[in-house]
């Protein structure tokens, strides 16, 4: 009986193989190869490999959409002079803070959506399929 371990990852491969035996307690020992063994997954219609090509072309969809939008920003906005606003005993240009919007409004979003697939997938690779 021949087995294929778990971990081995599916495709086609070349088996060569030893056969040892007796015939009227003489030994004799036979090498074979055989180029047509064809490894496949056991069924199911998602497996991890495509949960995570998916998931990252997702995100990589998501990353050129918010590089687009702020290209197009960038050239749509008009240059005005940021309003001065009164911080203390000091005045600061308002428009230092506007990372802090980007960041909210982007960033934090897909940060969690990475972070959330990241921990699924890693719930996927240590479950146990025996």
């Amino acid at each position: 009986m021949f087995a294929v371990s778990r971990y081995l990852q599916p495709g086609t491969f070349d088996l060569v193989g030893t056969i040892v035996y007796e015939i009227d307690q003489k030994p004799y020992q036979n090498t074979f190869y055989n180029g047509t063994v064809e490894v496949v997954e056991a069924g199911g219609f998602l497996s991890v490999e495509s949960v995570f090509l998916v998931t990252l072309g997702i995100a990589l969809l998501v990353l050129l959409a918010l590089w687009l939008h702020g290209q197009f920003q960038r050239t749509t906005k008009k240059t005005k002079k940021a309003p001065k606003v009164k911080v203390g005993t000091g005045t600061t240009d308002a428009s230092l803070d506007e990372w802090l919007q980007v960041m909210h409004r982007h960033l934090l979003p897909i940060i969690f959506y990475c972070s959330y697939c990241a921990f699924f997938l890693f719930g996927l690779f240590t479950l146990d399929y025996s």
